[in-house]
């Protein structure tokens, strides 16, 4: 009965549980937070007054800044539906847009290892033009991973037009967790406070940080800043000479 009871604990904390990933991407590292496809939340591991974060709260797609150390709010979702009625969107043509199945074919090899403790297979791409051209990723069906991943790049997508989802969800049920300049570095359930999906307030901890942050660095500044020496009697007496010979 004890057990019973603890797979049934183990069920629940599994359908409950938030999921925080992190990603490499280029030279930067992402932190995505996961709670479920209505509540994300992805941050750089840098700086947060510098490089702000992105929401995604119920079908909405917030961006948070801190210009100057004031808190910038803005709803992306917005900004997408005023660029589509300024026939922005219409700039791209979707019939050219090709997906990585349309030009590479795929071999999926026996070959696999883990990844951020997930286990992921080694696939190859090889272009379907005769070239050379060949990609190597790892991917992964691993669940978690899966609707994790792809809600990391709905977030992107939902902004921009032309991502092309293909480059993430390679096939149905199976995500890219190594290539195309990304790397999964990490996916683990863990208990995230509700709050970590809220937008901030200029009254929140953060809000305040970036602020007193900012205001700081301009003092340190003013106080480092070097002040000009005052003229010497040569100097003062160089430029009445000066000003007397314009007269």
């Amino acid at each position: 009965m004890k057990y019973f009871v603890m797979i049934i604990m183990a069920f629940v904390y599994s359908v409950q549980a938030d999921f925080i990933a992190q990603y490499k991407m280029g030279d930067d590292i992402y932190k995505f937070y996961y709670k479920d496809d209505n509540h994300t939340k992805l941050r750089s591991n840098g700086d947060i007054c510098e490089n702000g974060e992105l929401y995604k709260i119920g079908k909405k797609i917030y961006s948070v800044s801190f210009a100057n150390g004031e808190l910038v709010v803005m709803n992306l979702s917005k900004l997408k539906s005023f660029m589509d009625l300024m026939g922005a969107q219409n700039e791209i043509d979707t019939q050219d847009i090709q997906t990585i199945t349309d030009e590479y074919d795929i071999t999926k090899t026996r070959q696999s290892k883990m990844i951020g403790n997930i286990k992921a297979y080694k696939w190859i791409l090889r272009a379907k033009d005769g070239s050379a051209d060949e990609i190597t990723l790892y991917v992964t069906n691993n669940h978690d991973a899966v609707k994790v991943t792809k809600a990391m790049i709905e977030m992107f997508s939902a902004f921009s037009p032309d991502t092309d989802s293909s480059i993430i969800e390679i096939e149905k049920g199976y995500v890219v967790v190594v290539g195309d300049g990304m790397e999964l570095l990490d996916l683990k359930a863990s208990d995230v406070p509700s709050s970590t999906y809220k937008l901030p307030t200029k009254h929140s901890r953060i809000a305040k940080q970036c602020k007193k942050k900012v205001s700081q660095a301009f003092e340190k500044k003013e106080h480092n800043s070097v002040q000009p020496a005052p003229p010497t009697t040569q100097e003062i007496q160089k430029s009445v000479d000066m000003f007397k010979a314009l007269f």
